[in-house]
């Protein structure tokens, strides 16, 4: 089975949506972090989740990379 690497945003308690797809762990993290960095999105208060790994949060927003099986 494939997968893919899915970029998630969302608030927190709140749910997320998809934001776009990768084939490669390192793609999704790019976007991520581009994401993150933009400037209607602020790019200050962001913090790296020590125990998730590829999940960053800003006290009320999150982004996060999730690897999903995809069906062939």
């Amino acid at each position: 089975m494939k997968s893919v690497f899915v970029v998630e945003k969302g608030e927190l308690h709140e749910g997320g949506s998809l934001w776009s797809i990768h084939l490669s762990r390192e793609g999704a993290i790019k976007a991520a972090l581009a994401l993150k960095n933009h400037p209607s999105w602020g790019k200050d208060g962001w913090i790296k989740d020590e125990e998730e790994e590829d999940y960053w949060e800003n006290g009320y927003e999150f982004l996060r990379v999730v690897k999903m099986k995809v069906q062939e």
